[in-house]
């Protein structure tokens, strides 16, 4: 009855005006665009002014052209609602967390899983999609739209429209072409910023790769086939890779830091502290499959690393038994070869009571992979093995939801997933508390390996994927495209504990490797595939010696 009253009451337009209302909302929620292009715009610029003025037109004129494409009957209202879903959502991410969508970052949310999904969402980012998006996708349907009638009519009344469009924006940007292009030479990513069109094409992008890969996928290339042991050991080895999420380097005492984030491993003496290490990207989705590559971040082809052996490969030929323990969202990849691998998702290990405690809500701390690190350590104890840790370490925003009560020495923390809720001093908080708890981790790491020290060759490494930015700059989280992310994200800690028996077997200096360790960013996540081969005493043409971090401290 009152849908029926409502249907009276329907405006009626040329579908033309139903465009221009969804391009004026566009141009209305793009002025992080405007503000950060003028921003980047000199200020002896003289054409600063026509550009506040020109800037809001041209994406209101491309909007328009761009929607004159979907103007058919059957497809403008569910393109324009669509859209505008979309629009909504990075309009949020943008406006909240400063993130730009661009072909990376729509990976990354492609793969999210939706444990990792459910800590963004909150009452506020839900109310703020329903205002912003699903009220304006559902008046799409609302009025009644009047198409041309008749095919060529139509055509030609659409191709003059364009036309004129798209004569006037060009004429506009010829205009102000000097300072546009001058601007947009030195900072690129200022066209990640006009949403929704930058995740629209950033998506078409990833889904015509994933077509691609998948139609005609390339030859896969078996790297590690000639992948062996340089010689027989006298001892079988132990190696225990830490692969941390999301710490940053700038927080550590070592690089300078106010605060000692780093308690229970300044207690073992053997552990080698390494200044900020360059990561590969500032996603685990691209610094994951960045770290167990043979190629450096110049080299890869991210499209092609499934395609190809990583470090877990070369492992498994030379004769290691591997593990990998994940408690993160995935292993992206690199592990897809490894026999004994075991998820730590709560829904997996809810009927061990022991492993259960250790867990909240959908999570689980990552003190829950220790109990199974004793029992993997203890069987075939006189054989070599290499175990694998994903810790979810310091994934935000819920920092909060890393860290059990008794490690949160920090207190005043941010509890919400709205970090724009909370002041500076409370996000660091919770975020230094993740820390502190991943620190301890590694330390119990240590002290179960350390049983077996009289008679293994042993190894501990510890790297985190990618740093974090916590509100500086107005910036929150990570994925910021590489070229323009700041060190927050593309700094990180390293780790590495090496027993006496193993730095005897692979001669190495240990006092060389803490004086190359205080040098700022001498190393990077193109060292490691290198430095694991090399500690695991693998012999293969793959092998790089200038990224082995050891090569130039051997005795």
């Amino acid at each position: 009855m009152i849908i029926n009253k409502l249907l009276k009451y329907r405006p009626v337009f040329a579908w033309y005006w139903l465009i221009v209302l969804y391009s004026s909302y566009v141009t209305v929620l793009n002025h992080n665009f405007y503000s950060e292009y003028l921003r980047r715009i000199s200020e002896s610029n003289n054409s600063e002014l026509i550009l506040k003025i020109s800037l809001p037109v041209i994406v209101f004129l491309f909007s328009c052209l761009f929607s004159i494409l979907f103007s058919s009957r059957f497809i403008l209202k569910p393109y324009l609602s669509l859209s505008i879903l979309i629009l909504s959502l990075v309009y949020y991410a943008r406006t909240r967390f400063g993130v730009l969508f661009d072909s990376e970052m729509i990976q990354n949310v492609v793969e999210t899983n939706s444990q990792e999904a459910s800590t963004y969402i909150n009452f506020q980012s839900f109310f703020f999609f329903v205002i912003t998006g699903v009220l304006p996708a559902v008046l799409v349907w609302f009025p009644k739209i009047v198409y041309s009638k008749g095919n060529l009519k139509s055509f030609l009344a659409k191709t003059a429209v364009f036309v004129t469009l798209f004569t006037v924006t060009a004429g506009l940007f010829l205009i102000n072409f000097k300072a546009l292009s001058v601007t947009y030479r030195n900072n690129k990513y200022l066209s990640k910023e006009i949403i929704p069109f930058c995740a629209i094409v950033s998506t078409t992008k990833v889904i015509y790769r994933g077509i691609k890969a998948n139609v005609a996928p390339p030859e896969y290339q078996h790297y590690a086939k000639r992948a062996m042991l340089y010689n027989t050991e006298e001892r079988p080895t132990i190696f225990i890779y830490v692969l941390g999420e999301t710490a940053r380097a700038a927080n550590y005492k070592q690089n300078g830091y106010e605060r000692n984030t780093t308690p229970y491993t300044d207690e073992q003496e053997k552990m080698i502290f390494f200044r900020d290490v360059i990561s590969c990207g500032t996603s685990t989705n691209v610094s994951l499959p960045c770290m167990f590559s043979s190629k450096t971040r110049s080299e890869i082809d991210f499209d092609k690393t499934e395609f190809e052996d990583g470090l877990t490969d070369f492992i498994e030929k030379a004769g290691y038994e591997q593990f990998w323990m994940e408690n993160d969202s995935s292993c992206k990849g690199v592990c897809k070869n490894i026999k004994n691998y075991k998820s730590f998702e709560k829904t997996l290990i809810e009927d061990n009571e022991i492993l259960s405690s250790k867990c909240k809500s959908e999570f689980c701390y990552d003190e829950v992979l220790l109990a199974d690190l004793d029992r993997i350590l203890a069987a075939k104890d006189n054989e070599s093995k290499v175990i694998f840790l994903h810790l979810i370490g310091s994934h935000g925003p819920t920092y909060f939801n890393r860290t059990p009560e008794e490690f949160k020495k920090c207190r005043l923390t941010c509890e919400t997933s709205d970090l724009t809720k909370c002041t500076q001093e409370e996000i660091r908080n919770a975020y230094d508390n993740t820390l502190l708890y991943t620190d301890y981790v590694i330390s119990q790491v240590v002290n179960k390996v350390s049983t077996y020290e009289a008679s293994h060759n042993i190894g501990v490494l510890y790297v985190s994927d990618h740093g974090e930015s916590l509100g500086e700059n107005g910036l929150f989280l990570h994925g910021s495209p590489y070229y323009m992310a700041p060190n927050f994200q593309k700094r990180v800690p390293m780790q590495l504990w090496l027993n006496r028996n193993m730095l005897e077997a692979r001669n190495i200096d240990r006092e060389c490797l803490v004086q190359n360790s205080l040098i700022k960013e001498k190393y990077s996540h193109d060292n490691l595939f290198h430095s694991v081969l090399s500690i695991l005493n693998i012999k293969t043409e793959y092998y790089k010696s200038d990224l082995d971090i050891f090569s130039s401290c051997k005795k």
